[in-house]
């Protein structure tokens, strides 16, 4: 009996009462001499638990995929922000600057500038989804 409450024990049931009525079937080398149908069937197993194991591996890869694009969408969020509000603040100077007397010469080039620093911004968060697909699956390729 255990001395914690966190502590286990193994059972004492035999794995061999469990499986095929408590015995096992021994697949030997002489049972598989000239017997096609056997071999087939250990081919076609095999094969199968091939398969299962490289849809696993896919399913890995994807999930590796989804649980890296969560871990970087925040910092994502945040580098955008901070380029609309940047995009933002450049506009207003720029705003300012074209309505002085007289205008200021480069105040098109900042209000330009703002604008496509909120457009690059505002483009990031939309297409981020597909270009972390585009990246990763240069990753995965073997």
């Amino acid at each position: 009996m255990p001395e914690k409450r966190s502590e286990t024990v193994a059972s004492d049931i035999d794995e061999l009462t469990i499986y095929q009525g408590g015995s096992l079937s021994e697949i030997r080398v002489e049972d598989l001499k000239d017997n096609e149908v056997a071999i087939k069937q250990l081919l076609n197993t095999y094969h199968l638990k091939l398969k299962e194991g490289n849809q696993k591996d896919a399913n890995i890869s994807i999930l590796l995929s989804q649980v890296e694009f969560l871990k970087t969408t925040p910092f994502i969020g945040i580098v955008t922000s901070t380029l609309n509000i940047i995009g933002s603040i450049i506009i207003a100077i720029s705003v300012n600057l074209e309505a002085a007397k007289p205008p200021v010469s480069y105040s098109n080039l900042l209000l330009f500038l703002g604008f496509a620093l909120v457009v690059i911004g505002s483009i990031i968060n939309i297409l981020y989804p597909y270009i972390k697909g585009w990246f990763n699956g240069n990753k995965v390729k073997k």
